[in-house]
């Protein structure tokens, strides 16, 4: 009876140890396909801020040196995204730690410049919504109310140059 007991204790914790690993597994795979789609949403907004770059680049005269700064760093932006389509996220958290490390004012000022555009593109984008929305507000100025009452015609004053009228005959005896 003993022996019974134990093999039945035995096998309900190898099937709740293969039940957890199953679990984990599923959760692992879970948060590797979530990962990959934050990363390809991340490569797909470096790409999109790369051509916004290129873009910006030809306001500018050929040869200037603005053009061909911003021309550099979209190129640059532009590889750093397909690096990161590219590979796994472990491998970019490590690169980005290894550059963090090796050269920290750039990496900071990058960061930096990054959340800059970010802000930008995103409070542009933001307008651009609000623009396509219809408004609730009416198109015509609000009524305003007068700063003091209106006059009465028991308080009207005269028009300057014209005698004033009383409300008493005069009487004739």
């Amino acid at each position: 009876m003993t022996s019974s007991k134990s093999e039945t204790m035995a096998n309900a914790t190898d099937n709740i140890k293969q039940k957890i690993s199953e679990t984990g597994e599923k959760l692992k795979s879970e948060a590797r396909h979530q990962s990959d789609e934050a990363k390809s949403r991340v490569a797909d907004e470096m790409s999109n801020v790369a051509s916004a770059l290129h873009g910006a680049s030809g306001e500018f005269d050929t040869g200037t040196l603005q053009a061909k700064l911003l021309n550099q760093i979209a190129d640059g932006i532009s590889g750093a995204a397909d690096t990161v389509r590219n590979k796994d996220m472990s491998e970019v958290v490590t690169d980005v730690q290894g550059f963090a490390r090796s050269n920290p004012a750039v990496f900071l000022g990058g960061a930096a410049l990054l959340g800059f555009v970010a802000s930008r593109f995103a409070k542009a984008s933001e307008s651009r919504d609000h623009d396509r929305q219809p408004s609730t507000t009416p198109s015509y100025p609000a009524a305003t109310t007068p700063a003091s009452p209106t006059a009465t015609a028991s308080s009207a004053q005269p028009v300057s140059g014209s005698a004033p009228t009383s409300t008493r005959r005069s009487e004739t005896k």
